[in-house]
């Protein structure tokens, strides 16, 4: 009878112990369940703090630049309006001595030099002036290739493209169109393909690429603008939208500011890539409705 109730004593147990492993298992896949679904939590908040700070930062930087941008183009502006008047009575009085002397050799060559460079110093004070107060956003339905097929036409057939050049047209079927101020775009846009075709001195290929990004916020149209040429440095890259800041001979610096400021008054957004010795790339996209 002992021996009866020592054998169930020991089932009993065993089936205890059986029951209790069976629930310590239970426990530690829920706990480790808890854990992973922890981790994984940890993860996404993780990167949604990282996304955050990314975006204030890029909000911090354009406010910066923003301020920066107003004070120069403050300057700019009492500058330029300060040489305009005298700079172009020079340059109307050489134009009249170029019309009514009959110079020859050093003095004609003199002349011509004096008057080339008073028409680009009035080029220089008409983007200082651009970029200090540009006129008021008129915003109108656009079709964005259309606008760059009248530029690209320019350019083929001007002296800075040429046969050196050759382009290339990608555009997406049934864009949309976009609200937004013709002529500054015009303005915009003409001074990123004509930066590609310096860029290639001893020529190259022009890369154009339209496309609708719907899954954008908001909606946009992006033109791509991509070139074989020279790149741009890792040091120029940091200040590339800075104004007066160029690697050209005779520019002004004022060129891709004028652009940053162009898109940033349309609610778009600008960026690049440019790798040294083999050519950049500039993204330009244009919301399908302006933010009244």
């Amino acid at each position: 009878y002992e021996r009866k109730q020592l054998v169930a004593e020991k089932r009993r147990l065993e089936q205890e112990n059986a029951e209790y492993q069976k629930s310590l298992e239970r426990k530690v896949e829920e706990r480790t369940y808890e854990l992973r679904d922890s981790e994984q939590r940890s993860r996404e908040l993780f990167q949604e703090a990282q996304q955050a700070y990314e975006e204030l930062k890029q909000a911090q930087e354009r406010l910066i630049r923003s301020e920066r941008l107003a004070a120069i183009g403050e300057l700019a502006a009492h500058v330029a309006h300060g040489i305009r008047n005298p700079l172009s009575a020079i340059s109307n009085s050489v134009g009249v001595l170029r019309r009514d002397l009959e110079l020859e050799g050093d003095d004609r060559r003199l002349l011509e030099v004096v008057y080339s460079e008073s028409q680009r110093l009035a080029g220089i004070i008409t983007d200082f002036l651009k970029y200090a107060g540009p006129r008021p956003i008129q915003q109108s339905p656009q079709q964005l290739t259309e606008i760059l097929d009248d530029l690209l036409l320019l350019l083929s057939q001007g002296q800075r493209a040429g046969d050196r050049v050759s382009i290339e047209r990608e555009y997406e079927e049934e864009l949309p169109l976009v609200n937004a101020d013709a002529v500054q775009i015009r303005d915009a846009v003409w001074n990123l393909l004509v930066n590609a075709v310096e860029s290639m001195t001893s020529g190259g290929s022009l890369h154009v690429r339209v496309r609708h990004v719907s899954e954008a916020d908001p909606p946009s149209v992006e033109i791509a603008i991509r070139d074989t040429g020279k790149g741009i440095s890792e040091e120029e890259q940091q200040k590339v939208f800075d104004p007066f800041q160029t690697s050209k001979a005779e520019g002004t610096g004022l060129g891709l500011a004028l652009v940053q400021r162009i898109v940033d008054n349309h609610g778009g957004s600008i960026d690049f890539d440019s790798v040294p010795g083999r050519g950049s790339t500039f993204r330009l996209s244009l919301p399908l409705t302006l933010d009244e």
